[in-house]
């Protein structure tokens, strides 16, 4: 306090009580509390607001409505002990000199919850009866952990708005009430003393704590506690408390209400006022008025059989049909079907409310069951069952033409920067191989001479082994050196994982048809203009749009909203029809049971786009005070229990498809066509191709290489041959008849050889011939 407070929040109890009341009432500072209020007559000037009412007087007036002649009672607090005291002490009072009307308690302190089942055991044994009524006065919040946890959050809450509430209106009738107030981000009282010291004689107030209890006490407005507002001592009043029973196989059900002013009022109760009973005898027995609306799968209407009309609840059948029926045989009663006269869901227009909800909400019908969205507004007027489906705001377009698959298509489990990668690194390892092979002494070997040396690995060997590998091949030249086989082995391993991905998703390629959506979300129907989109002229998808914080569903609803023509329907239908006839040029906006349903319905050309915008829960509305509500809920969670729900809907939206693609459908079965793999044969056709005029190229440099015209030139040679003859010595000038060692040497004689211009049969075959010519 010494800093400053404006107030106090916190809880109190029967020790704390007494210091906080002195407290507060020395100081004139506002203690706010969401604890139970104690019952006794304060005075005046009291500065303790307590939100949570006391219900000792609501036990006490329980016990008068029932008449109960024997109560146990337990509590585990002192403050359950006082109550107790105030009820016996009010029984003794209103009970006094009546003896047919006493009552016996049976009262017990639980010093642990956790016991209770055993001191109830111990008070059977003292008391035998065959009714027993047992009241349990819990304070702690563990021991109300399970039941009232969210109730005391919802009162905390309801602290903090009486608080906002009380400062803001202070502030907006005198915006200078506090400027004396704050002095350089200190708070200061009486413009004397910093904060609201304690120890000053005689104590001071603070200056603003009867304005502040007097602005409180003048709120009345709604909490999650109900209507707020207090009396002069800070009491709650004008609130009103339900009365449940609840039993071993039920649910809790209410039975009653009770109030300080009109004390304890029973549902079924004679001194109810006419128009609060909804369902006297004769309408209990008389049959359920339904309010539904034709929207298929929901309701249809049925084909007339055998020429003979239909009449009655016969005429229709769907979802709604089902569901009515089966609800109907566990809460046991009869129903007739009223198709809605203005053919809407429910809109409020002009201070009331049209479509089913407004034949509900004015007694028109009992109930109505529907594709009826549960919102918060129509929850005011009309009371709803849990959802018996789940649903969210979806789009819908027209189904986008299935692309061909092209030439190529075999290339598509890779994308082309794969490829390329793939063509370079086969391009690389080719010349790595060929560079390490020249390097390195182990590839080399003598070949046909002895002084020749040999590598296998040129440029071309090395990309013919790199290809191979590539095609799980293999080549008949391998690598010798360790350096030239760890380039194999790191090659091998790409081309492994390689193979392994392509071929793992080759199949999913070439057998899944593909389609092209012009949008995949709400963001991208957004972000364009040429696509228009809207929804049913009236119904929750049109106020979500309209109402929504969301920057993208703002921007969609002014689009919708100033478009001319207008993008809404008149149904769900007009819809679906609108988006089969748009050409791919509008988008509807309806629930995702709605949409689900019309793609799988002939012409199968829709198809549902994105996540669902919202999430939502389909009801049964029911009249206000219904006495069948709770049994309706019970109903609805029995069905969705044992599976009843989940095999209504396979049945209508499932089972009963029109289109292509439901399992164990012929037609879902698919198999390669001739397109998907064209290109293969193409790419084979080319192949072969280039091979034959590579073969003809080759052939052609052969032939030209061994047919070769060589011109020689026509030569003249003069050849002295030696004639060796012998002579005898006569005439050498030696012995006659004898040969002699010196010859005559024969006239040189003159020969022309003449060679004609001929057909060359390749030169080095010509050398090889005049080797072996002898002259």
């Amino acid at each position: 306090m010494k800093s400053g407070v404006f107030l106090f929040y916190g809880v109190t109890d029967i020790r704390s009580r007494n210091i906080i009341r002195d407290f507060t009432r020395t100081f004139h500072m506002p203690y706010l509390s969401p604890s139970m209020a104690p019952l006794e007559i304060k005075p005046n000037q009291n500065f303790e607001i307590h939100m949570k009412p006391d219900y000792s007087l609501a036990i006490i007036d329980m016990i008068e409505y029932f008449g109960w002649p024997r109560m146990h009672y337990l509590y585990d607090s002192d403050d359950g002990l006082n109550r107790l005291q105030m009820v016996l002490a009010a029984l003794r009072n209103t009970r006094e000199g009546d003896f047919s009307s006493q009552i016996t308690v049976i009262a017990r302190r639980l010093y642990n919850v956790e016991n209770a089942h055993d001191e109830l055991r111990q008070m059977d044994r003292m008391v035998m009866d065959d009714e027993k009524v047992i009241v349990f006065d819990l304070s702690t919040e563990r021991d109300y952990r399970s039941i009232l946890k969210q109730y005391e959050a919802a009162l905390a809450y309801d602290v903090i708005d009486v608080i906002t509430r009380t400062l803001r209106n202070m502030v907006a009738e005198n915006p200078k009430i506090f400027r004396s107030t704050f002095r350089r981000k200190e708070v200061y009282n009486y413009n004397r003393t910093q904060g609201i010291p304690c120890n000053t004689k005689p104590p001071m107030p603070w200056m603003h704590g009867n304005a502040i209890m007097e602005k409180i006490k003048e709120l009345d407005f709604e909490g999650l506690t109900g209507r707020i507002r207090f009396d002069e001592n800070g009491f709650r009043k004008d609130y009103e408390l339900s009365v449940f029973t609840v039993g071993l196989d039920t649910g809790p059900i209410k039975i009653g209400t009770w109030d300080p002013v009109n004390h304890y009022k029973g549902l079924y109760d004679q001194k109810y006022e006419e128009e609060e009973i909804s369902y006297n005898v004769s309408q209990a027995n008389r049959p359920k008025i339904i309010s539904t609306i034709l929207s298929a799968p929901f309701l249809m209407l049925k084909d007339a059989k055998d020429g003979q009309p239909l009449v009655g609840n016969n005429r229709f059948e769907g979802y709604t049909v089902d569901l009515t029926k089966e609800v109907a045989d566990i809460v046991r009663f009869d129903y007739e079907f009223q198709l809605v006269k203005d053919g809407e869901y429910g809109r409020y227009i002009n201070n009331t409310w049209t479509g089913m909800i407004g034949e509900v909400y004015r007694r028109e019908a009992d109930m109505a069951i529907g594709p009826i969205t549960i919102t918060y507004e129509r929850e005011a007027f009309v009371d709803f069952s849990k959802p018996f489906m789940n649903v969210g705001i979806s789009i819908m377009i027209k189904k986008p033409e299935i692309e061909k698959p092209g030439v190529f298509s075999f290339m598509e489990p890779l994308s082309p920067k794969i490829w390329i990668c793939i063509l370079c690194a086969y391009i690389g390892v080719s010349v790595g191989l060929f560079l390490v092979s020249r390097f390195s002494p182990y590839e080399w070997q003598k070949g046909s001479g002895d002084e020749v040396m040999e590598n296998h690995f040129n440029i071309l060997n090395a990309l013919w082994f790199s290809v191979g590998a590539l095609m799980l091949q293999g080549s008949d030249a391998c690598p010798r050196s360790f350096s030239g086989r760890t380039i194999g082995t790191v090659w091998w391993f790409f081309v492994l994982i390689i193979i392994s991905s392509y071929t793992a998703n080759l199949a999913a390629f070439l057998t899944i048809e593909r389609m092209h959506t012009p949008i995949e979300s709400a963001d991208d129907l957004a972000k364009q203009t040429e696509i228009k989109y809207g929804t049913v002229e009236s119904g929750t998808t049109r106020k979500f749009f309209e109402e929504s914080k969301v920057p993208t569903y703002r921007q969609m609803w002014n689009f919708m909203s100033a478009e001319n023509p207008s993008v809404f329907v008149n149904s769900v239908e007009d819809g679906v029809e609108r988006v089969r006839n748009s050409k791919g040029k509008y988008a509807y906006l309806l629930e995702s049971s709605a949409n689900e349903y019309y793609n799988n319905r002939e012409p199968c050309d829709t198809m549902k786009v994105g996540p669902n915008l919202n999430s939502k829960g389909l009801g049964i509305a029911t009249t206000p005070d219904s006495p069948i509500k709770a049994q309706m809920n019970l109903a609805v969670l029995e069905l969705t229990e044992d599976g009843t729900l989940h095999k209504l809907k396979t049945k209508w939206w499932k089972d009963k498809g029109q289109c292509a693609g439901n399992p164990g459908d012929a037609s879902s079965k698919r198999e390669l066509s001739l397109s998907n793999v064209a290109g293969i044969f193409y790419i084979l056709i080319a192949g072969l191709v280039l091979a034959v005029i590579l073969a003809s190229f080759e052939f052609i440099c052969e032939k030209s290489k061994m047919y070769e015209k060589v011109s020689y030139m026509t030569a003249t040679e003069t050849v002295t041959t030696l004639v060796m003859t012998p002579t005898t010595e006569k005439e050498n000038g030696g012995p006659e008849g004898l040969p002699h060692s010196s010859y005559n040497t024969a006239e040189n004689q003159q020969t022309t050889f003449t060679y004609n211009q001929q057909p060359a049969i390749g030169f080095e075959h010509f050398m090889r011939e005049m080797d072996h010519t002898d002259l």
